[in-house]
């Protein structure tokens, strides 16, 4: 015990003496400070404070290499001079080196990064990021993509000091591990890794987050996981195993030998048990494999439903969700006016039909095909209560786990009565998904019982044991997780509990959401889109809308703007909830909806007095073939009056399903528009 507090103290000076590893230290303290300062500075409000770690990711990847050197040099320069054998038992001596040295390093980190988790807290609270899980959340990424790679940069640096001493090789090898495993690997090689999914086993090739910029999603939380942190103990139990393999060497009985023998058992069984479950459990809203193979899915165009299957109304829905290890839903579903025995529901193929059952309890015939469910009944009886036993699985567009809920009310997380599928394959901005709206304008009543432990948000109003009810035009909206609740008067305003408080900028941010509710209503006069009390303000798949029910209203910006920065934004993110979300007129063609929505964005900025430097359409290019045209169609619409601009936008959108398929028609609408108002 004196030889292992004479050696912890030796290597506490040399550790504070060495303007290496303490510069190091240093360092990663005053590039924190530095980026409070560019934060502080930057040209636009975001509030992007998920992020924020992941940002300083360049920098740990730097300083893990340093502590690989430094640990490699102080042991290997020992080794060169002989230190080792200056003490009888060079064996034990050598392992009392190593934990003596491990944990003074491990003392350094604790102080150094608890200091910076402390500091990064301080200025969290200073910013308005009221105490919530995304601060627990925040240190537990610290922990695994900070702390636990500087551990196995220690174990490293010893592994090559024993393994080739002082040759030149070792600095070699230093270099190709730190890239082939270290977080820097994620950033040189981006493009193959975002090509595996998590289950692969080149995943375990990369010990940081796929990409810094996106460590942290709305609701979401972090992209951390159990198997982020099983991962880097894999590597470091490896590290530790070959280190001990090493001190065979010198290892001199047989006792010291079976020793070593013994800990490189229990090492390799910890490893046995680790590696499988390191491939367990993934995000998918993180995972660039996932998107693309979404992607992928709806590029394929999709077979209509036959409408003959859709003769039936939907009553009253009763909805069971059970959220444990996995969550799955128990959905009764009220059909009446029922006309063919054959009924086609849509529900999302990520989600898995086990069983269905009519109001008798007998088992119905179905067939799940991608994101319809057909149900063929034998009752000729107009009317049936039709329940449906699903497992809810995490996808990269709805993210449903155990920790956090997205079912939003546009979306078929139950079986709905549409001939559309959820989401379409579109190529305007490039390759993407557009999600599909599944609301309906009719009165349902829902039910909702919650079984689970984590806190929800529900549009249904509220009764004891988790029950929830309501009638509701728009459909409901389920959602848990990293979010915050906030009462302003009669409004209820949700948002993610990575954002500042919220409370000096809502009444910028509230006057001009009702002012263009009020200038786009009045405009197309659509009499039954009143702003509702309850606003949700989240996005956790980056999508640009927004869809309004009876009871509340979700928007969804595409950026992390602070609220009364994000103003400018309104008019482009509330056009889609009063005008396209409803309407499904227009699937088959996209580029006029976003060329209409641009223009229309501008006109009602102005109308409300929104300053933005937005002063032109922004929407993708038309085909070469009509660019001319196109641009010679904008030129003469801004050369109208405020009046006429009006009159032509309520007619383009009147006629959008009859032009959208073609500039040349929309063109021919405006000429003829033209000749009339002359």
């Amino acid at each position: 015990m004196n030889i292992f507090l004479n050696l912890f103290l030796f290597y506490n000076k040399r550790l504070l003496k060495s303007f290496f590893y303490l510069g190091s230290m240093l360092f990663m303290v005053v590039m924190l400070f530095l980026r409070f300062f560019i934060d502080d500075n930057k040209a636009y409000d975001y509030m992007d404070y998920g992020s924020f770690v992941g940002e300083m990711m360049l920098i740990i990847q730097a300083v893990m290499l340093l502590f690989i050197v430094f640990f490699y040099r102080l042991f290997s320069d020992e080794y060169k001079f002989g230190a080792n054998n200056l003490f009888v038992g060079s064996f034990r001596i050598t392992l009392l080196k190593i934990a003596a040295l491990l944990c003074n390093h491990l003392l350094f980190l604790v102080i150094f990064l608890g200091a910076q988790i402390s500091f990064i807290f301080v200025y969290f609270h200073s910013v308005g990021i009221p105490f919530s899980s995304f601060y627990s959340q925040t240190a537990s990424y610290i922990i695994v993509y900070w702390f636990l790679p500087f551990v196995f940069a220690y174990f490293l640096g010893i592994l090559v000091a024993l393994l080739f001493g002082k040759a030149k090789i070792s600095f070699v090898l230093m270099i190709v591990v730190w890239i082939a495993i270290g977080p820097m690997n994620t950033e040189l090689y981006s493009s193959y890794f975002r090509k595996l999914s998590f289950s692969d086993l080149g995943s375990l090739f990369y010990i940081g987050p796929l990409h810094s910029e996106n460590s942290f999603n709305e609701l979401v939380g972090y992209n951390t996981s159990e198997s982020a942190y099983l991962k880097i103990t894999f590597w470091c139990i490896s590290a530790i195993g070959i280190v001990f393999i090493l001190l065979l060497k010198s290892a001199r009985t047989v006792r010291d030998k079976t020793f070593i023998l013994i800990i490189c058992l229990f090492l390799l069984i910890g490893n046995t048990i680790i590696f499988p479950n390191i491939f367990q459990d993934e995000k998918p809203i993180f995972s660039y494999e996932n998107s693309a193979k979404e992607i992928k899915y709806y590029k394929v165009p999709k077979e209509d439903v036959a409408q003959n299957y859709l003769q039936y109304s939907i009553k009253q829905y009763d909805i069971t969700l059970n959220v444990d290890k996995n969550v799955s839903a128990e959905t009764k579903v009220t059909v009446n006016n029922i006309m063919n025995n054959t009924l086609s529901f849509v529900l999302y193929h990520f989600f898995k039909v086990k069983k269905v059952i009519d109001r008798d309890g007998n088992h119905l015939p179905f067939v799940q095909h991608g994101d319809f469910v057909t149900v063929r009944r034998s009752s000729k009886v107009p009317n049936d209560k039709i329940t449906f036993y699903y497992d809810m699985k995490d996808s990269a567009q709805i993210p449903i786990s155990e920790n956090y809920l997205y079912l939003p009310n546009y979306f078929s997380w139950i079986p709905v009565k549409s001939d559309h599928a959820p989401f379409t394959y579109i190529n305007v901005y490039g390759d993407a998904i557009k999600s599909l709206s599944m609301q309906s304008k009719k009165i349902i009543h829902y039910n909702l019982t919650f079984n689970g432990e984590i806190p929800i948000y529900t549009n249904l109003h509220s009764h004891r044991n988790g029950t929830y009810s309501g009638d509701v035009s728009g459909g409901i909206t389920v959602i848990a997780g990293e979010i915050t609740k906030k009462k302003f008067g009669r409004q209820e305003v949700i948002y993610p509990n990575s954002w500042s408080d919220i409370s000096k900028d809502w009444q910028v941010y509230e006057k001009y959401l009702i002012e263009v509710n009020r200038e786009i209503r009045d405009m197309f006069h659509l009499n039954d889109m009143k702003l509702p009390n309850k606003i949700v303000l989240v996005s956790p798949n980056w999508e640009l809308n927004s869809y309004l029910s009876s009871d509340h209203l979700l928007i969804q910006h595409e950026t992390l703007l602070n609220i009364s920065s994000a103003v400018k934004e309104i008019p482009e993110v509330f056009i889609p909830a009063l005008l396209w979300n409803y309407d499904q007129r227009t699937l088959s063609s996209y580029e006029q909806i976003f060329a209409f929505n641009d223009i229309l964005s501008i006109y009602i900025r102005d109308k409300v007095k929104i300053k933005s430097p937005v002063s032109a359409p922004t929407s993708a290019e038309p085909p070469y073939s009509t660019q001319k045209i196109v641009e010679q169609f904008y030129k003469q619409f801004y050369d109208l009056s405020e009046k006429q601009q009006k009159e032509f936008l309520v007619l383009w959108y009147k006629e959008m399903s009859n032009v959208s398929d073609s500039w040349l028609k929309t063109v021919k609408l405006f000429q003829g528009f033209r000749e009339r108002v002359k």
